[in-house]
């Protein structure tokens, strides 16, 4: 029996967007991060919180996706590495601080490479190893790691314990020995998992998720203090905002003419 057919509308379908699509899609996402940029002075210190919400969220999706417009646009995109001042912290802490340099193009890297840059870490060796770790870390470390056989084997590391601290009982769990194979082992996983590094996709992501993205109950203090304004009024994420704007003018030929009176961040 034959039956017709009519097409109707409906909330699944997605039609894919055609190169124009994308151009105007991109257009949006800059000047987003245009708006933030151009209201930094002019908004004060007490909203600067407000102009990092509006940054990230765009930085976060143009950066840190793999289906990012700039991908299908320019797979091959580019962005400028961190150049610039890295200081020395207590306890072997190292961190990029603002400014970043802003590089010649024959320097830029690709967007892989680009995220899996650190912006702080600890110059720390094995023998370095952290003995104990406070509960509620221990189980975010545990939450990171994938595969469920190695989670057993870093939970069998560490044991369980109650100690005083500055007058509290602390529950902690510290290495069931000082065995260098226990220590090795501990350290590799803790590195693997963040603990010692933040990469530039942890950190976007970190403050995209719990400051843009979500109303999120828990935060990084220590992230959110690396990300800071220096007395310039200038942070890692404004400073990346930017750069993106710069490196997508010269490489995604829609946009040579965007925004054509910006900074210009060197001759």
């Amino acid at each position: 029996m034959k039956q017709s057919y009519q097409p109707e509308l409906n909330f699944i379908f997605e039609y894919p967007l055609s190169r124009n699509g994308m151009v105007q899609e991109l257009t949006t996402e800059l000047n987003v991060l245009r708006f933030g940029l151009s209201n930094i002075q002019e908004i004060g210190q007490d909203y600067s919180d407000v102009i990092d919400r509006v940054i990230l969220v765009p930085l976060r999706k143009l950066l840190c996706e793999n289906q990012s417009v700039i991908k299908l646009l320019c797979p091959d995109f580019k962005m400028m590495p961190i150049k610039g001042r890295l200081i020395d912290l207590e306890d072997k802490l190292k961190l990029y601080i603002t400014p970043f340099d802003f590089v010649k193009v024959d320097e830029w890297i690709t967007i892989d490479d680009w995220i899996s840059q650190k912006i702080a870490y600890y110059d720390k060796q094995a023998t370095d190893c952290q003995r104990s770790i406070d509960e509620n870390t221990f189980l975010q470390i545990v939450n990171r790691i994938k595969k469920k056989q190695d989670k057993l084997d870093f939970q069998n590391l560490y044991k369980k314990e109650t100690i005083s601290y500055k007058g509290e009982n602390v529950v902690v769990y510290s290495l069931v020995d000082d065995n260098s194979e226990t220590v090795n082992s501990a350290f590799n996983t803790l590195k693997q998992t963040g603990y010692y590094d933040l990469t530039v996709y942890d950190f976007i992501k970190h403050l995209a998720d719990k400051r843009g993205a979500h109303l999120d109950t828990s935060a990084s203090v220590f992230i959110e203090t690396i990300n800071k304004p220096d007395q310039n009024q200038l942070n890692a994420i404004r400073c990346w905002a930017l750069q993106l704007i710069f490196a997508v003018k010269e490489q995604i030929p829609e946009f040579a003419d965007y925004w054509s009176d910006a900074p210009v961040p060197y001759e």
